[in-house]
C-alpha cells in the first residue's frame, strides 16, 4: 500500500524543484481520506498568486500526477503556503460567525462576499455546526462572478 503522506511529500517536492521555487519544508497530515499539506516557502506570494489562483492551480496538477501514483481518487488533498489559506479560512469563518450574531439579534438577513465552492461549503459546515437557533444559510449566484457564489445568512423561525 502507498504512503500517501510521503507520496505527496516527494511529489510536491519533486515539482517545485522542476518550477525553481525554493521551500524549507513541506509537512503532510493525513486526517481520514482528507490531507493537509502546508509548503513553508519565501516564494509565497508566487505559489498562492492571486486569491489563491496559483495554489488551486497546483493542487490540481498535484492531484492528477498522485493519482496516477495510486493515491486513491477519493483523497481529498489541500495544499496551503505558510499556512495562507489556514489564516483565511479561519477570517471567513470569523466573519460569518459575527454576520450570523447579528442576524440572531436584528432578524435580517446577512451576506458574505464571493466565496469559492471549498470556502462556501467550510462557511455552511462551521455555521450549522455553531448551533444558532433559527440561523439558515443559502449559497446563491454571486453578481459580481459567474464562478462564484455568495452565502445569505437568515433567519428562518423555527416551526
Amino acid at each position: 500500500m502507498t504512503n500517501v503522506p510521503e507520496t505527496i511529500k516527494d511529489v510536491l517536492s519533486e515539482l517545485l524543484r522542476s518550477l525553481g521555487i525554493s521551500f524549507s519544508e513541506i509537512s503532510v497530515v493525513e486526517d481520514g481520506n482528507i490531507v493537509h499539506a502546508n509548503i513553508e516557502s519565501e516564494e509565497a506570494p508566487l505559489l498562492i498568486g492571486w486569491r489563491g489562483t496559483h495554489l488551486e492551480a497546483l493542487q490540481q496538477i498535484l492531484k492528477s500526477i498522485i493519482w496516477k501514483k495510486g493515491i486513491p481518487e477519493d483523497s481529498f488533498i489541500m495544499i496551503d503556503v505558510n499556512e495562507y489559506k489556514k489564516g483565511n479560512e479561519e477570517k471567513l469563518v470569523s466573519m460569518a460567525k459575527e454576520k450570523a450574531e447579528m442576524v440572531l439579534s436584528t432578524k435580517i438577513s446577512q451576506m458574505m462576499p464571493p466565496l469559492s465552492a471549498v470556502n462556501r461549503r467550510l462557511i455552511h459546515l462551521e455555521i450549522a455546526k455553531c448551533g444558532f437557533p433559527g440561523i439558515c444559510t443559502e449559497s446563491i449566484e454571486a453578481e459580481e462572478d459567474a464562478s462564484l457564489k455568495r452565502i445569505k445568512i437568515f433567519w428562518k423561525a423555527e416551526a
